[in-house]
């Protein structure tokens, strides 16, 4: 009989703090997923010198060894504002995309965002292409 008095007299308090932890958790991440966002979107669209190409979204390597000039990494806002572009277009013309799934214009939201990667990936190659090319021409 004490027993229930005891949890009934601790119900109430455990509750509270497990609704003011889960509320300061929900806080925590959203300004935590803010805050990045901002971070990202002051960034270039070209990563500077000090980073890394594992921060960049995508980067292009060369013998399975990552190449270092940032001219050839994709950033996350360079990715972001083109799929932006793209879907702003699309939606101009009246193609309503599904997020997931192909509808009536035969494709869905994550096909545009693949073709625009692949996109992103070739401009880059040919980028690489171009300046081997000059190089070779320039050697003669």
């Amino acid at each position: 009989m004490h027993e229930t008095r005891w949890m009934r007299k601790i119900q109430v308090p455990i509750i509270w703090t497990i609704a003011i932890l889960f509320a300061a958790g929900v806080i925590w991440w959203s300004v935590a997923t803010y805050m990045s966002g901002k971070s990202r979107e002051t960034g270039s669209t070209t990563p500077t010198n000090s980073a890394r190409p594992e921060d960049a979204f995508a980067y292009l390597t060369k013998d399975g060894t990552p190449l270092e000039d940032p001219i050839y990494w994709i950033s996350y806002s360079e990715y972001d504002d083109t799929v932006r572009d793209v879907l702003s277009s699309l939606s101009q013309r009246n193609i309503q995309l599904d997020p997931y799934f192909k509808g009536s214009a035969g494709m869905s939201e994550i096909d545009v965002r693949y073709m625009v990667l692949l996109d992103l990936i070739d401009q880059k190659i040919t980028h690489i292409l171009r300046k081997e090319a000059q190089h070779l021409s320039n050697r003669r």
